[in-house]
This record gives structure tokens, C-alpha cells and sequence, in this order.
């Protein structure tokens, strides 16, 4: 007996596609605390450790991760400044340290974009003790390979000083300090410039100007807009410098480091003790909003880099 087969025709459903997955963020926070130890976290909090610690005899400032976040620079002051500051890169494990240089009057470091040299400013001394009342205004800049430490000066016109990159690009962000003939009138001015080799020319392409401005933290990727310090409140916001406005945070105050994510979506800051001796990072919208606690310390934080 034979069976006769029954098909059914079914509607066609639609399928929807996958959402995808947004990466995990394989960013760092690199944190240093009071109890002389520097912190690698992970920016939700799930991890942490103990990367570096020091002694008494010497203390440790500007910890930088590189890009890759494999090694860190920073600068080493012995007891008594015996010896001089000394910026040095050290890896991430701990297996490695290598000074770069002997730095007189260090005025900040940072890494080059492809962690491959990293950029430090000294205060020129001869220079200053020429000009007593404009002490503060004349560097020195060099850049460094990271791997053999030759030093090259890097020249970026007058009184400017190189303070960081906007990331992903080959400028420059430069800090330089305005005199102006009232009290309180001394202001600081941004210029951004491309610098690809020692040898460049300064080219200022953007100014944020003393007035209604303010003192760049980070600059976001776009090269237009920097987490800032303002000039009246000197509190925490951005700065586009298109539109010439600082938009002051307003849900935020008292903040002591702060760190703006590589990618200008999230920002790391901490904020003065709390209740109980507790001092926390918390990370939020570049804005400021949408705050959240990440890790604990009970040690004060006194600086933050993320990489």
C-alpha cells in the first residue's frame, strides 16, 4: 500500500539579522594612588592589579601607558631630587626599565602614536634665568625612541609646549602661555600643528583664545573640541573651538585627574575623599552624565591615564 505524501506550504518568515556584538573595550586605565603604587583596570572595573610599586627613597609622577598598552612612561624623582628627574619606560610585566633621559625641569611627556618614541618638554633654564618674570614660557622639547633612547630636539616655535596628541592623527596639540599687563590676566592659548619629524615647522592651526577659554585636558579625535579646564570656574567641560563655546559640566564637580578614553566616547575622573576614607574612578559620557563608579581605592588617586 502506497502512501501518499502531504506537503504543507508555509507563509515565509522574515529572519531578522543579527545584532551585533559591540567589541569589548580592550582599553586600560592606568591609575596611580597615594600608598606608591600604580593600578592597571579595566574600564568596567572587572579587573585590576598592581602593575609598579616604589619605596620612600623616590616618587613617581605622569605614569603613561604607550598605544599598545604593553609598556608605561613616567618620571622618577629621588628623595631630595638627588640626581636629577629621570623620565623612564617601563613594560606593563615588569621585566624591563630603561631610562630615556635626564630632564632638568620637566614640563610633561607623552607618547608618540605609534608608541614607538614618546615626546618630553623641559623648561630651558638658561633662558629663564635671563627672563626671571617670563619663567614658564621657554622650553625645551625632544623626542625619544623608545627602543635605543636618541634624543632629538623637536621644534615647535617660541613659547610653545607640545602637551599631547588628538588621536588618531599626526597633530600636535601645544600649549603656550599669554602675558597680559593686569593682574590676573595671565592666560593660557592652544594651538594644534602637524609634527611628523624633528625637523618640522610649526604651522598653528586652531587657537582657543584666553578669553571665554580654557586649559586643554584631551583632545577628542576630531581635533575640534578638548575636555577642558575653564579659565573662570576652573571647572571641567568641553571646548569646541568651531563654534568657540565651553560647555561647563553640570552634573560633576570637584574633580581631581581625569583621562578621556582614546576614542572620545568615555571619560575616566576621580573625584575628593568620600565617606569612609573611599576614593573612586568613575567613568562617564564625554558630557560628564551617565556616571558610574568602577573601582575603589582607600588611598587617594592622584592621576589617571587611559590607553
Amino acid at each position: 500500500m502506497m502512501r501518499s505524501a502531504i506537503f504543507f506550504l508555509l507563509p515565509a518568515v522574515a529572519v531578522a539579522a543579527p545584532v551585533p556584538k559591540e567589541a569589548k573595550d580592550a582599553s586600560q586605565l592606568l591609575v596611580r594612588t597615594g600608598d606608591r603604587k600604580l593600578h592597571r583596570i579595566a574600564p568596567d572595573g572587572s579587573t585590576a592589579a598592581v602593575v609598579y610599586e616604589w619605596g620612600e627613597k623616590e616618587s613617581v609622577h605622569d605614569a603613561q601607558l604607550s598605544p599598545g598598552g604593553t609598556a608605561f612612561a613616567f618620571l622618577r624623582i629621588p628623595a631630595g631630587n638627588a640626581g636629577g628627574v629621570r623620565l623612564l619606560v617601563r613594560t606593563v610585566d615588569g621585566k624591563e626599565e630603561k631610562e630615556l633621559a635626564k630632564l632638568s625641569a620637566p614640563r610633561g611627556h607623552f607618547w608618540s602614536a605609534d608608541g614607538k618614541s614618546v615626546y618630553a618638554v623641559e623648561e630651558d633654564d638658561e633662558q629663564a634665568d635671563r627672563n626671571p618674570r617670563g619663567r614658564g614660557e621657554f622650553n625645551r622639547s625632544w623626542v625619544i625612541d623608545a627602543a635605543s633612547g636618541e634624543k632629538k630636539k623637536l621644534d615647535v616655535g617660541g613659547p610653545y609646549r607640545p602637551a599631547g596628541l588628538i588621536p588618531g592623527t599626526g597633530k600636535i596639540v601645544c600649549v603656550r602661555f599669554i602675558k597680559g599687563d593686569g593682574p590676573g590676566a595671565n592666560g593660557r592659548q592652544t594651538k594644534v600643528e602637524t609634527v611628523t619629524t624633528a625637523a618640522d615647522k610649526f604651522d598653528p592651526a586652531v587657537v582657543i583664545p584666553e578669553e571665554g577659554g580654557a586649559v586643554p585636558l584631551a583632545a577628542f579625535p576630531d581635533g575640534k573640541r578638548f575636555l577642558a579646564r575653564g579659565h573662570a570656574t576652573d571647572e571641567i567641560g568641553i571646548y569646541d573651538t568651531a563654534a568657540k563655546t565651553f560647555t561647563e559640566w553640570k552634573t560633576q564637580k570637584g574633580r581631581t585627574a581625569f583621562a578621556l578614553r582614546p576614542d572620545g566616547k568615555r571619560v575616566a575622573f576621580t573625584q575628593g575623599v568620600e565617606k569612609g576614607n573611599v576614593w573612586s574612578v568613575f567613568v562617564a559620557d564625554p558630557d560628564g552624565t551617565n556616571a558610574s563608579v568602577v573601582w575603589k581605592s582607600d588611598s587617594p588617586i592622584y592621576e589617571i591615564d587611559w590607553r
